[in-house]
Order: C-alpha cells, then structure tokens, then sequence
C-alpha cells in the first residue's frame, strides 16, 4: 500500500492530504502563476464554471421545474448554486442588452421633416416663456437642445415649451416638485445616453429585488403546498434565469433570416409554456388549477412589475 503524502496549508501551517485544509479550510489553488490561468481560475471560482454549471444549464433548459425539485430533495452538490447561475447569466444578458441598446440621433433634414409631420412649430417667445422654470444651467441645455440636430429631443422639448405657453397664466406657477421634475426631463432630453446608462446599471438590480416578491406571490398562491419560503424563493430564481436565457438568445439571434426570425419570435411563447410546465411540475396539481394560478401570477406579476420599473425610471432621473 502506498504510504499517504502531505504538504503544508501556506496559511495556518498544518498537515493537508486533500484539496482543502482540514484545519482552516484554505484550497489549495496557487495565484502565483502566468495571468490567463490565474484569470481562468479567478472566474472559474467566482462562477463555479465547472460540470457543474453546464449540467445544470441541461436540466434548467429541457425539464422546467427539475432543478427546483431537486433543491427542495436537498440533491445541490452535483448542481450550481441556483444565485451563482442568476448572477452569472443575468451578467450576460445584461451585457448582451447593453451591447444592443443606443440611442440613434435624427440628423437635421430628418429633425425638420419629424416637427412638420408631428405638427410641431418652434417659437421663440414659448421657449423663452419656458426657460423662466429653470435653472441657469438647465437654460443652457435649452438653448442647446433647440440648436441641436436631435430630432426627438428637440421636438419634446418645443412641443412641452409649447404646450406650456398654451395653458392659463393662472396655471404655470408650479410648485418645487413640478420645478424639479422639469429639470429633469431638460437634463434626461439633454443627455439620453447618459440616462439610458444608468437605467440599465438600476434595472438588475430592480430585477433581483423583485425576487423575494415574487417569491411571496407563489407563497400565497400555493398556500397549502407544503413548501416553505426559500422554495418559492429558488424556483422564482431558476425561472428568472431560464428567462434571461430566452431572452438574450433573442438579442443574439441575426436578423434579416426568416427561419431565424421566426425562431425569435416565437421565443416569449416559449417562456410562457415552460412557466406553466414548470410550475405544474414543481407544485404537482393539475392541469386545471395550474392554468388558473399560472394566469394569476403572470397578471400580478406585471402589476408589480410596470410600477417597479417606473421606480427605477424615477430614481435614475433624480440620480442624474
């Protein structure tokens, strides 16, 4: 037989025969290498990316519910953790949605031809009339805006400005809130870049806290169920996950090819039949009541949903 080899834990100093220290629990990885492979295990740690992952990714994408149940049977070994999966392939959805988000700019022949069809007149007088809500430097991004080749914005701002010089004199003395929200709606029109940045560095973190609320809906859906808190809690993100997998598929897909784009568009169905598919596995009732608690939860869902968002909207302009 063999006799049993040891070295030493760099960090307490004690005997170890085996990956980890039985002592103070240290790995024994070694950083001290050439960059890429300590890149690679920076990574590979961060996001488990091991068998693990990929055979969770299977059994995420062909049997809905399945990982779920296998939590809830305790069975997490073989499997990645179901926050490490979100993270990561929300990390990339939201990478791939940046990648496909930007603002084109009209140039001036179209700003011209988009005011005369909108039906929109610029008048100095309006403007003028409409600078009197703001700042000294929000005076400035008017004047700017006006002279500026960005039709959208352009055209907002004359027709607000007109809009305003429309109503009762009574009516235009407005208070601090509405001072401030005119301030930024010129800010939002003068730099959409930069709102639209931090819009999509707010929505994961909208999205992930939405989580827990979620979980409380299937919690009073499925009251009886026998399933604690946590369960709803990792089935919701398991589903998250598989959607923003669905999803960034969908921004990856080319256009211009019709098989493809027919793929593409069917993909939300695709969604909504896993949904279903997943939570009658998962809660193992029938068909009939599965249908019923699935419409339910997608309609509350988006009541929650539509006003989360307005919040991330309304925090990323005060944060501006």
């Amino acid at each position: 037989m063999a006799e049993q080899t040891f070295d030493h834990c760099p960090n307490c100093g004690n005997e170890r025969n085996a990956r980890f220290c039985p002592n103070c629990g240290q790995n024994d990885r070694n950083y001290l290498r050439s960059l890429f492979p300590v890149l690679w295990e920076i990574v590979r740690e961060a996001f488990e990316i091991d068998g693990r992952l990929f055979k969770s990714l299977r059994l995420l994408l062909t049997r809905p519910g399945e990982l779920s149940i296998e939590f809830s049977e305790n069975r997490r070994a073989q499997y990645m953790s179901p926050i490490r999966m979100y993270l990561f392939v929300s990390i990339l959805f939201f990478f791939t949605l940046s990648l496909h988000t930007e603002i084109a700019p009209m140039d001036h022949r179209e700003a011209v031809g988009a005011e005369a069809h909108a039906g929109v007149v610029l008048d100095d007088d309006n403007i003028e009339l409409f600078k009197t809500l703001l700042s000294a430097d929000n005076r400035e991004k008017v004047d700017r805006i006006v002279a500026s080749k960005d039709g959208f914005a352009r055209i907002m701002l004359i027709a607000t400005a007109n809009e305003f010089a429309e109503a009762p004199e009574e009516s235009r003395d407005i208070d601090e809130t509405a001072r401030f929200l005119v301030g930024q709606f010129i800010e939002v029109l003068d730099s959409p870049e930069v709102a639209l940045d931090k819009l999509m560095d707010n929505l994961p973190i909208a999205l992930f806290l939405l989580l827990p609320v979620y979980a409380v809906l299937l919690q009073f859906f499925y009251l009886g169920s026998g399933r604690f808190y946590v369960e709803h809690l990792i089935f919701g993100v398991y589903l998250h996950t598989l959607s923003f997998l669905l999803f960034t598929l969908q921004m990856v897909l080319p256009d211009g090819i019709t098989a493809v784009s027919t793929v593409s568009s069917f993909l939300p169905l695709v969604f909504l039949v896993y949904y279903f598919l997943a939570l009658k596995r998962y809660y193992g009732q029938s068909g009939v009541i599965t249908t019923l608690k699935f419409v339910g939860l997608l309609i509350s869902y988006s009541i929650m949903l539509i006003p989360s968002l307005l919040l991330v909207m309304a925090t990323t302009f005060w944060l501006l």
